[in-house]
Order: structure tokens, then C-alpha cells, then sequence
């Protein structure tokens, strides 16, 4: 018999057995909990007994020990996620996510979560509910239990319930018990620079995004400013968003954004727009992702050549992709169209690309290009204005 099989039924005796992998496996966390507050109790007890009876050197060797015991006791109940790899490579640790088909576990044994590809992973079984996202847009929330060596399905195990899902359906897993902000909050920030001597120009650009998600919600902040001078000439634009993304069940969602834009090139002093729309997730899988939405807007105008505001209303079409390639290689393009309502024969169109090179963790290295025109502008300026940049980008 195991030392803590003999401790446990001289505290409790009987056929039962706690902190031993058979009382794990059968889910006798009551047995597990009552012997561990009978492990303080004694603890506790031998500690004040033994404070009146020996001396002082003695006693501070009994409250060194005594501060060891319930810091190894603190952490004796808790249990581990397990993740085994199709080479036989057993991990264990806590297991922080899946994304982009990289599943995240964070060790003892190294300072950065690990990065595993999900097609390697053969095993998972986690102590603690997760968050799961299928590629259908379903959301469940459970213990998970995968095994591609038996059926290959994924097991949710949710309210004594038990759903399987093959491996390939997965396309998202997040924590859900003790979430910490870092587990809702995407930052990104990048940085170009330019300088030519032949005719003093100087370019530069600064982007800045941040995405906080819940459980179905999700908030994204996006800001952009470029400025160039050549000689004494300068010329810049400028971009602030903020959304808001409400996912239903079946990939569908809806989508409410606000946005502030500026460019001297097409001598707009600023442009304010209310958007609303409905979209769709087309395809959702690990390795790329495609969604279409539309609805209306409503522009609010100033230009720099005129005192008068103008105001307009459109319709929209946006399709988005993102796909994520092999060696940290990211694409990503974004195309809307705008149809006036007000505006007879006015049509905006808006396309932006990024092609990303994660080099280094949370350091990426990208090349970015963003196309803007106006069929009809209230005022006389210029109907097209584009930015190519080089930049240097760095993520949490």
C-alpha cells in the first residue's frame, strides 16, 4: 500500500482512498477534500503542541517546517492538464489556448507557453472548463477530452453531459475558469520609418489595434496615421475605429462601428461614420478565415476647401480574409464598397493588405498597402489616395 493510501485510511478509514489515481479517476473529490483538511488539522495541531513543549531553536525549525507543509499541501490537490503528442511526448501543464491552429501550454519548466501544432497533438484531457468554438460558430463550454487514437473526437463534457466533435471541427479553445486579461486582450502595434536624402523626404506611420473578446462579444479598437514631408511639404492621413461584434450561433453576427477619417491628399479635414451591419463567417478553420457582412452607413463631412459640412447616407459591402501560412507568414486583405443613397452616382471603395513575417515572438516584420477612392466628392480634391509602407510590428 502507498504512504498516502495508509495515511488517508488511518484519517479515514474504510475501503475509500483520496489523493491516489483510483479516487481521481472515479471522481471522489469529497473523500480527496476531507482528507486534506484532516492533513492541516493534524499539521496544525502538532505545530501548537509542539510550541509548549520545545525550545526555542527547536521551535523555529517546527514553524520553517510547519510554512513548507501547507505550501505543499496548498498545491497537492491540484491536477494538471495533460497533452501527449503523436510521437509519444507527454506534457504537462496548464493549457492557455488554441489559435491559428497553435495550441498554447504554459509549464514549470520554461518562461513562455510552449506553441504546439494541433495536427500533432494525439491526447488532451484538461482538470479545468474551457471555451470551444466549432467551425460551424457553435460555442461550447466543458472539460475536454481528446483522443485520436480512439475515434479521433473531442469530448465537452457539460453538465454531466457528454458531445463529441471531430478534431477538424475545432477551430478555437479558451480558457473559461480563471480568466486573466491577458486571455481577453489582443494588442498590436506597429511602426514604419523612411528617410531619403536625395529630396529631404521623411515618411512615417504608426498603427495601433486592440481586441478585447468575452464570451460572444468582441471589441476592437484600430487606429492609423501616416505623415510625409518632402522638403517643407507635408502631407499625412489618418484613421480611428471602434466596433463592436456580436456572434450568434451558425457564424452569423452583427456589427456596429464608428470611425474618424482624414487625409490631405483628398483635402478631407474629417469624416465621421455610423455603420451597421449583418455578416457572416463563410470559412472558419485554423489556418484561414473569410467572412462577408453589409448594411448601411451614415458619413458626417468636412473638407478642407469648404466651410459647409456635408452629410450622406450608403450602403455597404465588406468581404475580409485572413490566412495564415507556414514559418509565421500572415495575409490579410479587407475590401468595401460603398453605394451613396444620397448622393447620386457617388461610389467609395476602401481595400487594405498586410502581409506579416513573425520572425521573432511577439515581433513581426510586414508589408502593408491601403487604396482609397471617391467617385464624386462634394468638393473639388482628388479622388484617389493609396499609402505603401514598411513596417515593424510587435504583438501580446
Amino acid at each position: 500500500m502507498r504512504r498516502n493510501d495508509a495515511l488517508c485510511q488511518f484519517l479515514l478509514p474504510g475501503p475509500k482512498y483520496c489523493f491516489t489515481k483510483q479516487s481521481i479517476a472515479a471522481g471522489n473529490k469529497g473523500n480527496q477534500a476531507l482528507c486534506k483538511n484532516l492533513l492541516l488539522f493534524y499539521a496544525l495541531l502538532v505545530y501548537f503542541e509542539a510550541l509548549f513543549l520545545f525550545s526555542a531553536t527547536m521551535k523555529k525549525l517546527i514553524v520553517t517546517f510547519s510554512i513548507l507543509l501547507l505550501l505543499t499541501l496548498k498545491g497537492f490537490g491540484q491536477m494538471a492538464d495533460t497533452i501527449v503528442t503523436k510521437k509519444g511526448t507527454v506534457l504537462s501543464g496548464e493549457l492557455v489556448s488554441l489559435s491559428r491552429g497553435v495550441l498554447l501550454l504554459k509549464t514549470d519548466y520554461a518562461f513562455d507557453p510552449l506553441n504546439l501544432k494541433w495536427n500533432e497533438i494525439s491526447l488532451i484531457k484538461t482538470a479545468k472548463r474551457f471555451k470551444l468554438f466549432s467551425r460551424k460558430g457553435f460555442l461550447y463550454i466543458g472539460r475536454l477530452q481528446l483522443d485520436t487514437l480512439n475515434g479521433k473526437a473531442v469530448m465537452s463534457v457539460i453538465a454531466d453531459s457528454t458531445l463529441q466533435l471531430n478534431k477538424d471541427e475545432i477551430v478555437e479553445i479558451n480558457r473559461f475558469e480563471n480568466q486573466k486579461l491577458s486571455d481577453k486582450l489582443a494588442l498590436r502595434a506597429d511602426i514604419g520609418y523612411t528617410q531619403i536624402k536625395a529630396n529631404k523626404s521623411i515618411q512615417m506611420s504608426l498603427g495601433f489595434n486592440a481586441a478585447y473578446t468575452a464570451k460572444r462579444w468582441l471589441l476592437n479598437l484600430d487606429y492609423f496615421s501616416y505623415g510625409a514631408m518632402v522638403d517643407t511639404v507635408s502631407n499625412g492621413r489618418g484613421s480611428l475605429g471602434l466596433g463592436v461584434k456580436y456572434i450568434f450561433p451558425g457564424n452569423w453576427f452583427i456589427v456596429g462601428q464608428g470611425n474618424f477619417f482624414s487625409s490631405t491628399e483628398q483635402n478631407i479635414d474629417l469624416r465621421k461614420t455610423a455603420l451597421l451591419g449583418l455578416g457572416n463567417f463563410l470559412i472558419r478553420r485554423d489556418k484561414n478565415l473569410l467572412y462577408i457582412n453589409a448594411g448601411g452607413t451614415f458619413n458626417d463631412e468636412k473638407f478642407t476647401t469648404s466651410a459647409e459640412k456635408f452629410k450622406s447616407s450608403e450602403i455597404f459591402g465588406n468581404i475580409h480574409s485572413e490566412l495564415y501560412l507556414v514559418r509565421g507568414i500572415d495575409i490579410l486583405n479587407e475590401l468595401i464598397l460603398y453605394q451613396s443613397l444620397s448622393e447620386a452616382g457617388r461610389f467609395r471603395v476602401y481595400f487594405n493588405s498586410d502581409i506579416r513575417l513573425n520572425f521573432v515572438r511577439h515581433f513581426s516584420f510586414g508589408l502593408g498597402g491601403t487604396l482609397n477612392t471617391d467617385s464624386k466628392p462634394p468638393v473639388a480634391s482628388n479622388k484617389t489616395d493609396y499609402i505603401l509602407n514598411i513596417k515593424l510590428g510587435w504583438k501580446l
